[in-house]
């Protein structure tokens, strides 16, 4: 699956599971949330420009060890945890470590070079379980991957990963972890209200991310902006300061 391939349609929206933040909403909203909308962010603290630069982009480089020394760069998606500093994206089964449960690797994004932003993650199979809402956030973002499996024990295929978050640098400008606070405080009702309102004027939507008459959706909201799914994938707006 390449991570940077945007789809020709837009997929139909899976439906939530309980508790997940929705892909779509339904339902009357005041006319002034889409005219709330300015350029993006530009903070003076270092580590709040990571996080801008991390919620700028939805796709990103995978670079993993390969079994035989080398290195492997696979395009990905991925979405953020609303909770935890961690990510979700789907892979090769291949660009996994086959030989533990889990691994390590980097991901630049939003692809490989001297700018990059470069998060150092610890990686691990997704428990279905446990981050089944994380799933159907990213299908939300991504539409439904078309063969993937929970875990990435086996051959061939893709799988679902999740990536905790133990560092972020861009060219001099580095954090731990514990430096950036990535939590959503508008996760749960908050953004589905949001969501809900932004989705009942589409054609609004669309012209505020420069694409009249193409079917959009509000797909995720946060504190300073929000993430419009798109015919040529997800694109950002911030919220005016």
């Amino acid at each position: 699956m390449s991570g940077t391939t945007p789809s020709p349609d837009l997929p139909p929206v899976p439906p939530a599971r309980s508790g997940a933040s929705p892909g779509a909403g339904t339902g009357s909203a005041p006319g002034s949330t889409l005219a709330a909308f300015g350029p993006r962010p530009e903070p003076d603290d270092p580590h709040a420009c990571l996080l801008v630069e991390l919620l700028s982009h939805r796709v990103g480089t995978l670079i993993v060890d390969d079994l035989g020394g080398g290195t492997r760069a696979t395009p990905v998606r991925f979405v953020i945890h609303p909770v935890e500093p961690a990510i979700i994206f789907v892979c090769p089964v291949s660009d996994l470590d086959p030989s533990r449960d889990g691994g390590s690797g980097v991901l630049c994004v939003p692809e490989e070079h001297e700018d990059a932003l470069r998060l150092e993650l610890s990686i691990d199979a997704c428990d279905e379980a446990e981050h089944g809402d994380l799933m159907d956030r990213w299908s939300a973002y991504n539409g439904a991957p078309a063969a993937a499996a929970p875990g990435h024990k086996g051959s061939g295929g893709i799988a679902w990963a999740f990536a905790r978050i133990e560092s972020l640098r861009q060219r001099t400008n580095v954090a731990d972890i514990d430096e950036v606070d990535l939590r959503n405080p508008l996760h749960g009702k908050a953004e589905f209200a949001r969501l809900r309102s932004l989705n009942a004027d589409p054609e609004s939507l669309a012209r505020q991310i420069g694409e009249p008459g193409e079917r959009v959706v509000a797909v995720g909201a946060d504190a300073l902006g929000v993430d419009v799914r798109a015919r040529l994938g997800v694109r950002r707006l911030w919220w005016a300061s």
